[in-house]
């Protein structure tokens, strides 16, 4: 038998309106690999990608990839899921990405750090990377973004409007 130490990346999120705390492990395995396990209230998900693209990270496609298909990639496919099982773990999914969002965001402000768009650019920085025109205390269209998921939580106090769309598992 051998032990092998791994590298993750762990969050545990509190205070997330309507919800108990949230714990979130990430694991990058290598270019475009990652694998993800989210666990609330006793109860976990778990999803491992082995081609989400050859630059992106774990943080980056959990951000960008649909909500839905988020939800149908970590619900369980033997057990019968229903729409109140399924709208929990969309309504514990919004709050995920809206941190990792809010941690991008972060890592983009700090002097330095490019985004995307100025990598390979040799242009100046942008403004959310620190070029001129940059005032940290004015958050990026993303962060907004992340804001306005986490607003929407608070004010409604059930599933967000996105779900609508999300059917559960095994249900027709």
């Amino acid at each position: 038998m051998r032990i092998e130490p791994i590298s993750v990346k762990a969050l545990r999120i509190v205070d997330a309106p309507t919800l108990d705390p949230i714990t979130v492990i990430l694991r990058d395995l290598g270019k475009g690999q990652g694998q993800v396990m989210i666990e609330c209230y006793g109860s976990c998900w778990t999803a491992y990608w082995g081609a989400m693209g050859e630059d992106v990270t774990l943080r980056q496609f959990l951000v960008r990839v649909d909500l839905s298909y988020l939800v149908d990639r970590l619900q369980d496919p033997i057990r019968r899921n229903t729409r109140r099982s399924t709208e929990y773990l969309a309504k514990i999914l919004v709050v995920v990405r809206a941190v990792l969002r809010a941690e991008e965001e972060e890592e983009k402000a700090r002097p330095g750090s490019k985004c995307e768009s100025c990598l390979g650019s040799g242009t100046e920085p942008c403004r959310d990377c620190g070029g001129s025109g940059w005032d940290p205390s004015l958050p990026s269209a993303e962060a907004q973004w992340s804001e306005q998921e986490l607003e929407t939580l608070r004010a409604r106090g059930s599933a967000p409007a996105e779900l609508n769309s999300i059917q559960p598992k095994g249900e027709s």
